[in-house]
């Protein structure tokens, strides 16, 4: 039975409307479960036509302020049919402002095909262009250009990983000088940023772990954290590479019925007698005891010889 409050794997892409041949402008595909069962979602997605802008190359936006429950929910996004040497991705608040760079991770680009693929903590709006000597660093960058907040100080030590068949416990100390938030990158190679998660937390003493789920069994993948202080991102912890459990399948063999050899039936006498064993000899014919004759028998047999 499907459970339609915990449905994943879920993308929306539109393609050029003047295009014979179908090209893609934008792609959206959503790291996170969607909960269907909720009335407001299920209208949200029913609208996504409305709610996505896509109608220019390079730009990707995302209306969250329609539903505040999605407005977390992680998605990888891929720009196509750009022509840039080296972009970057500016991030735009719902009221025009200058949203959080920080929030945008794993930025990749495929010059040849024009390709541009990235990770978005949380839905808002997204324009790709060239990167300038002056411009915006990109997200990957351990601060940011121009923001005021104070930079954390050090990196998260990540130095343990427990895993289940589709999940991953990561565990790493607090930095406590100037921190709002933590984010998760992770791949299926070190330096494989595809795929991120940013959740809030300030201080803290002692040891922080966060879950990561909806992960595939038996795949190896590596992690790496920051922390982030509003748009002043931290640097980068160590990577940690960490295996999912597979799935584990009992396999039952069935032997052909010509394989089987019968064993042979042993044929059991019953004895004729309760408790008495077959082997047991007859008994011998008891002869009777010889009758003494009387004197007058022996007279008449005498007289009719």
């Amino acid at each position: 039975m499907t459970d339609y409050s915990r449905v994943s794997g879920l993308y929306f892409q539109k393609s050029e409307t003047n295009d014979p041949n179908g090209n893609p402008i934008g792609k959206i595909t959503f790291l996170s479960e969607m909960n269907f069962t909720d009335k407001d979602a299920l209208s949200w997605m029913g609208q996504m036509d409305t709610n996505v802008d896509m109608s220019t190359k390079g730009k990707i936006g995302l209306n969250a302020e329609l539903i505040k429950n999605l407005t977390a929910t992680n998605a990888s996004l891929t720009m196509y049919g750009l022509s840039y040497n080296d972009p970057i991705v500016d991030v735009t608040n719902a009221d025009g402002s200058a949203g959080d760079g920080s929030i945008v991770s794993g930025l990749t680009y495929d010059k040849v095909a024009g390709t541009l693929t990235f990770t978005a903590a949380h839905f808002t709006t997204f324009t790709s262009k060239e990167k300038t000597t002056t411009g915006s660093s990109s997200s990957s960058s351990p601060t940011t250009p121009g923001c005021s907040n104070q930079v954390p100080d050090h990196s998260p030590d990540l130095f343990q990983i427990d895993t289940t068949k589709n999940k991953a416990k990561l565990f790493f100390t607090p930095v406590n000088n100037a921190v709002d938030y933590y984010y998760i990158a992770y791949g299926f190679t070190e330096g494989d940023e595809r795929f991120g998660v940013r959740f809030d937390k300030g201080y803290y003493d002692g040891v922080i772990d966060y879950t990561i789920n909806e992960l595939s069994p038996n795949t190896k993948y590596y992690y790496k954290v920051r922390a982030g202080n509003g748009c002043a991102t931290g640097a980068w912890s160590n990577w940690m590479k960490a295996k999912t459990d597979g799935v584990y399948i009992q396999t039952i063999q069935t032997i052909p019925d010509d394989t089987i050899t019968p064993e042979p039936t042993k044929s059991v006498k019953s004895p004729t007698t309760l408790g008495v064993s077959d082997s047991v000899a007859p008994s011998k014919s008891v002869t009777p005891p010889e009758v003494k004759k009387s004197w007058w028998k022996k007279i008449v047999e005498y007289i009719l010889r």
